[in-house]
């Protein structure tokens, strides 16, 4: 395959919307060829920078298809659970372990400890550009990454990019930008505004969304909800959730949705199609693998000997390397600010865990380690040079899906 034909597959295969052989032609052509790779790893970084931007508003298409799922609902239509599209299970993998909750006025509470303990939400990460407050009574404060919200106090987004929260034993949150929520409760956030994207630990008595129609309570992890002045729907993307208010209850199950009206018992669980929604909204805030970087001191035109690795606060299953689904890239800046993206490709790296060589998956978590040893070329500047590690991974049925990067680290470079 030439370079030719190779950069203008490129966007797709990175897309994953290649077929199969043409993804391998693709992906052999990227293995010998270092400018492609530098190519494809300019794509790579772009898509992970947009995936950071704030999501867009939905339109009012995709409103109307999701409200014409629902109005199916209510007419009482499909109520016999199909079996579930390939499609369904392909989005639904790759959504795993994420909420979307973008609606007025919604309660989340967890029951699980005591009522008299204070939730405290700290603010772990933030997109660039973002402007948060914290409202205390009538004091307002910017909030930097580190702060935290105490109980009774409210979060204030301008818009523009997210940020990214944690409530130490209930989960993580990611606040898109123009929300405003407030910590209700030990285990309890108010969205009054705004868009929420929350991973929760289940445990306890069990986990609840309240919303003007109709409760959610767990018995999954993965599910939106989305409430309107007259209206409250719920879709499962994994488990099953209790959908319940004061005439009725149903439980949803996997790839379907039900919608309460005031007055009225939820209704018959109907499955979602595919389009149904804009699944690009969804981002997974679970906690995934952490990458370090570490690099060696050289000396000019040498090559530098540099470890990336990997470790998770949960149990985590990764691709041990580079493959069609997994790569590396590697972020260099010289001593004059030039920066350069190196994709790492098949073979360039060694990989070990727990002290044996290893291929194919690793199971990480906070000490069992996966470590990937390599050489960077082509420092032929003296000076600091600084360089950090993004690894990103499609993932199959059976690892993780996502993206993580190190924190950039120096390397000092000398004639």
């Amino acid at each position: 395959m030439t370079c030719d034909a190779t950069r203008l597959q490129l966007t797709d295969y990175v897309k994953t919307e290649l077929t199969r052989s043409e993804a391998d032609d693709v992906a052999a052509h990227l293995n010998t060829c270092e400018n492609c790779r530098s190519n494809e790893a300019e794509i790579r970084k772009n898509f992970g920078l947009l995936r950071l931007a704030t999501a867009p508003k939905p339109s009012d298409a995709l409103w109307a298809r999701i409200n014409a799922s629902v109005d199916r609902i209510e007419a009482g239509e499909g109520l016999e659970a199909p079996v579930r599209s390939a499609a369904w299970v392909w989005r639904g993998m790759a959504i795993a372990a994420t909420l979307l909750i973008a609606l007025s006025a919604v309660m989340l509470i967890n029951h699980q400890g005591s009522p008299d303990s204070p939730a405290v939400a700290r603010l772990d990460r933030m997109g660039p550009g973002v402007i948060i407050y914290r409202i205390t009574g009538t004091e307002r404060q910017t909030m930097k990454p580190g702060a935290t919200l105490a109980q009774g106090e409210t979060l204030v987004m301008d818009p523009g990019a997210a940020a990214i929260f944690t409530i130490d034993g209930v989960g993580r949150f990611r606040v898109a930008g123009g929300s405003t929520l407030r910590i209700a409760g030990p285990r309890a956030i108010q969205l009054e505004k705004g868009e929420l994207v929350a991973d929760i630990t289940p445990g306890g008595k069990g986990f609840e969304i309240a919303a003007p129609q109709a409760r959610a309570t767990v018995q999954g992890t993965l599910f939106r909800v989305c409430a309107t002045d007259d209206r409250t729907a719920l879709t499962v993307a994994r488990g099953s959730v209790k959908f319940h208010n004061g005439s009725g209850s149903v439980n949803v199950m996997a790839g379907f949705q039900s919608a309460a009206v005031a007055g009225k018992s939820p209704a018959a669980p109907l499955e979602l199609a595919a389009d149904a929604a804009d699944w690009d909204l969804f981002r997974s805030v679970a906690p995934g693998p952490r990458v370090e970087l570490t690099v060696e001191a050289t000396s000019a035109g040498k090559p530098v000997p540099f470890q990336i690795t990997l470790k998770s606060d949960a149990p985590t299953v990764v691709e041990a390397g580079v493959t069609e689904r997994t790569y590396i890239i590697l972020t260099l800046e010289s001593p004059s600010g030039v920066r350069r993206l190196v994709r790492l490709a098949a073979g360039e790296l060694t990989a070990t865990c727990d002290g044996q060589l290893l291929h194919g998956l690793a199971s990480i978590d906070q000490e069992k380690r996966l470590v990937l040893k390599g050489e960077l070329r082509g420092l032929d500047a003296e000076g600091t040079w600084r360089v950090s590690a993004l690894f990103a991974s499609g993932g199959r049925e059976d690892s993780w899906a996502g993206y993580a990067e190190s924190q950039m680290a120096a390397i000092e470079v000398k004639r």
